[in-house]
């Protein structure tokens, strides 16, 4: 005998899609608004401040709901990132008029707070970046909207002392919203493999503030082999012996495990990749985290002063990409001093020349 199906079309439709989706919101496209059920409903309206109501009964329950505009959509969408949490946008794929049966819905792509490529949802100059550790003692990162990417093994720094500088400026500077880790490998011994050589108040310290960003990756992606050709089709290039890391395998995997969790969420080939850069302290002078509180350069000592901050106080920037960048120059001040020499130069031209800041907007 066949099992009679409880829920109605719609409802099989939507729990069908939401298995696939468990750790986000699902925005589910109904006409001219997403809709939100279940458990998605009643989180949603209490961060959100979003009516919750219901949707008749499935399976002889009640069925929470809570909707928003799709014109408005980003504001609540850029909420719930702020929040740190992930959302599947689920679209009509087929005209419902077409259409003889339920309109045909799917997942065209998941925001996540690290993966974030439209400028319509970031509201704040903080580069937004997603990281991927190898147990390997190798990292990769990327700011997707930009596509820098950079990349690290500390066991290639000279010495012990380097690599839990280099470590701790990396964490200090980035601050990454996402974390990938081989779902297969146990958290606290891999992050305590990154940080060797701190004192267990502070590696506990930094383990706690870390966990909350962890994002648990399917192992096989963690493949050197995929890297190679994944780099290759996205840099449009026949060869990678320029970026001159590719024989050292942990910084592969890693590189394959980011770029694919990038592409999986974006639902599009990553083409605005850069070609990655091998993180080094010669370049640049990099503040760690303990000076950076002290000296307040772009977070308060007290949460209640938010603007008593070095940023709040030179950011004039009319372009969130403007703001950003000034916030990666405090943060990373150059020590080379012919790129010191060059950028003194070019502010003292735009001085003398009494060129205003209004005939430069607009130009890319």
């Amino acid at each position: 005998m066949k099992k009679k199906n409880l829920h109605t079309p719609v409802i099989k439709q939507y729990l069908d899609i939401k298995a696939k989706h468990l750790d986000s919101f699902l925005f589910f496209r109904m006409g001219d608004f997403y809709e939100l059920f279940f458990n998605d409903a009643v989180e949603a309206s209490q961060l959100l401040g979003l009516t919750l109501t219901k949707r008749g009964k499935s399976a002889g329950k009640d069925v929470p709901l809570a909707g928003v505009p799709v014109h408005s959509s980003s504001n609540y969408i850029k909420k719930l990132l702020n929040f740190g949490k992930k959302v599947s946008i689920c679209e009509q794929v087929e005209d419902s008029t077409q259409s003889k049966d339920i309109v045909k819905r799917e997942v065209i792509k998941v925001l996540t707070p690290g993966t974030i490529i439209d400028e319509e949802f970031i509201d704040d100059p903080k580069e937004k970046y997603v990281c991927a550790l190898d147990e390997g003692g190798a990292m990769a990162w990327c700011e997707v909207l930009t596509g820098k990417m950079f990349v690290y093994n500390k066991g290639n720094d000279a010495s012990v002392n380097n690599s839990e500088k280099s470590i701790d400026a990396i964490f200090s500077r980035f601050e990454f919203e996402e974390i990938l880790v081989n779902e297969t490998v146990e958290k606290k011994a891999l992050l305590e493999t990154f940080f060797y050589g701190l004192q267990h108040t502070e590696l506990s310290k930094k383990i706690k503030i870390i966990s909350d960003s962890l994002v648990n990756y399917a192992f096989w992606e963690f493949d050197e082999n995929k890297a190679k050709l994944l780099l290759k089709e996205r840099l449009k290039t026949q060869s990678l012996e320029y970026l001159g890391f590719t024989d050292d395998i942990p910084i592969m995997r890693a590189s394959n495990a980011l770029l694919s969790y990038i592409e999986k969420n974006i639902g599009m080939p990553f083409l605005n990749i850069k070609p990655p850069i091998v993180f080094s302290l010669a370049k640049k002078f990099f503040i760690d985290s303990t000076s950076q509180r002290a000296l307040e350069l772009v977070r308060p000592s007290f949460f209640e002063y938010k603007n008593a901050t070095l940023l709040n106080c030179i950011d004039t920037c009319l372009t969130a990409s403007g703001s950003k960048t000034l916030r990666e120059w405090i943060l990373s001040p150059l020590v080379d001093i012919q790129k010191i020499e060059e950028r003194q130069l070019s502010v003292r031209w735009l001085a003398k020349k009494g060129v205003d800041g209004k005939d430069l907007r607009g130009i890319p």
